[in-house]
């Protein structure tokens, strides 16, 4: 029970993991480049 409660969940959390890792990494990526741009400015 507690393995096939464990895929379900697993499954679902890999997916939120996923977009999260996405949307950090676009908020890490803005970040560098108003650096970047402010340097320049």
């Amino acid at each position: 029970m507690s393995r096939n409660k464990l895929t379900t969940q697993g499954r679902g959390g890999w997916l939120l993991n996923f977009v999260a890792n996405f949307f950090w990494s676009i908020v890490w990526l803005g970040r560098s480049i108003i650096k970047i741009v402010k340097k320049k400015l």
